[in-house]
C-alpha cells in the first residue's frame, strides 16, 4: 500500500474567504480522490505557541495548544481525528474561585467549564474539605458535562479523587490528625472572645480547622474583626500543634493544624503523577504563599513552562526557579482568576 504524508502549515497560504484552513482541507480532500484505493494520506496542521496573523484562533495561539489533523483514506474510507496537546490548570479554592468573603464566583467556573469543553487538564488543590467542595462547587457546574476527569485534592492533599463524586474519593489515613489533638483545639475555639468570629469546621476529616464566621459583605469592620480573631487563634493552636508534632497552616479564611508533611505539594505530585505534565505548560493559581508549592511540585514532575497567577492580597512569591513565571492580576481573588482567565481564552 502505497502512503504519502504532509507536513505543512496551512496558514501559510491563507485563503480571505475560508480563513486559510478551509481552503487547504478542501485541496486535499479533492486530492484525495485522485488517490489510488489502496493510499493513505495523512495532513498535519500545527497551531504554534506564537500568534499567527491568519489563524482563526489566535486568542488560543498563546495557550501554547497543538492540533494534529489526519486525513486518511482507505477503500475511499475517510477518517478524521484530532489530537490535543493539553494545558495543566491547577487551581487553589478559597480566594481563587471565591471572593474575599469565601463565595464561589458562577463567572469563574462557567470560565472554568470552557476551558473543559476544550478538554484542558483540570485540578481544584485545596485544604477544603469534600463535603464543602460537593456543596459550593461542584453544585454550580454543568451536570450535563463528564466531569470524571476533573482531578480533585482535598484538605491538602488527605483526601484525593477524580470527578465530582466525593464519596469515590479516597482519604489517605496516614494524614488524619487525633481526636484528642482535635478536642484541644475545639476548646480553645470556642473561648468567648472567638464567638461570632471563627467557629469549627466538622465538615473535615483528617484534620483540626477554623474558618471565620462570614457576615454582611459590607461590613468591613467585622472582616477586620475574624482577620485577628484569625491571628490570635492561630498563635494558641501553634501550642498544641508543636506538642503533637504538628503543623499550623493559615489561609484566606482560615486556620488548619495538619500533619508536619502535609502539604499541597502532596496533592500536585498525586495529580501529575495521574497525569503527567512533561512537555505541557502548567498553570497554577493561588492567593497564598503556601500555593507555590504547587508550581514548584510541577517543575518537580518536568513540566519546564509553568507560570503561577497570583490573585491575593499582598505581594506575590518570589522565586528562584528560572522555569516558573510568576504574575500578579490587578484585581484579588475571584475578580483576580476571571481576569486572568479572560486573558487566557
Amino acid at each position: 500500500m502505497m502512503s504519502l504524508i504532509i507536513f505543512c502549515d496551512p496558514f501559510d497560504v491563507p485563503c480571505s474567504c475560508c480563513e486559510g484552513h478551509h481552503f487547504w482541507v478542501f485541496l486535499i480532500l479533492m486530492f484525495l480522490a485522485y488517490l489510488p484505493r489502496d493510499t493513505s494520506l495523512g495532513f498535519s496542521d500545527l497551531m504554534y505557541p506564537a500568534p499567527l496573523t491568519n489563524a482563526p484562533s489566535t486568542k488560543n495561539s498563546h495557550l501554547f495548544t497543538k492540533f494534529t489533523l489526519f486525513f486518511l483514506k482507505k477503500g475511499y474510507t475517510y477518517y478524521y481525528t484530532k489530537e490535543a496537546a493539553m494545558t495543566f490548570y491547577i487551581f487553589d479554592v478559597d480566594g481563587v474561585l471565591t471572593d474575599e468573603h469565601a463565595r464561589p464566583s458562577e463567572e469563574v467556573l462557567h470560565t472554568i467549564e470552557k476551558l473543559h469543553k476544550q478538554n484542558e487538564h483540570l485540578a481544584f488543590i485545596t485544604g477544603r474539605s469534600r463535603k464543602w467542595l460537593a456543596d459550593n462547587i461542584f453544585s454550580s457546574l454543568d451536570e450535563e458535562e463528564d466531569w470524571s476527569g476533573l482531578f480533585c485534592v482535598a484538605e491538602h492533599g488527605a483526601i484525593k479523587g477524580k470527578g465530582p463524586d466525593v464519596e469515590k474519593w479516597e482519604l489517605d489515613k496516614d494524614f488524619v490528625v487525633s481526636d484528642d489533638v482535635k478536642d484541644k483545639l475545639i476548646k480553645i475555639s470556642q473561648k468567648q472572645d472567638y464567638d461570632g468570629l471563627i467557629e469549627w469546621d466538622d465538615t473535615k476529616e483528617s484534620m483540626g480547622t477554623v474558618e471565620s464566621v462570614h457576615g454582611d459583605p459590607e461590613d468591613k469592620e467585622h472582616l477586620k474583626k475574624t482577620q485577628k480573631a484569625l491571628n490570635a487563634y492561630s498563635k494558641e493552636a501553634e501550642e498544641v500543634a508543636d506538642k503533637h508534632n504538628k503543623k499550623v497552616v493559615v489561609s484566606t479564611y482560615g486556620v488548619d493544624v495538619v500533619p508536619q508533611d502535609l502539604s499541597k505539594k502532596i496533592g500536585a505530585e498525586w495529580v501529575f503523577g495521574q497525569a503527567s505534565a512533561e512537555g505541557k505548560p502548567v498553570y497554577v493559581f493561588g492567593d497564598s504563599h503556601g500555593d507555590f508549592v504547587m508550581a514548584e511540585t510541577a517543575c518537580q514532575c518536568g513540566a519546564k513552562d509553568v507560570t503561577f497567577f497570583w490573585v491575593g492580597d499582598g505581594d506575590a512569591p518570589e522565586s528562584k526557579d528560572e522555569n516558573i513565571t510568576i504574575k500578579s492580576s490587578n484585581e484579588n481573588y475571584a475578580k483576580g482568576t476571571l481576569e486572568v482567565l479572560n486573558e487566557l481564552l
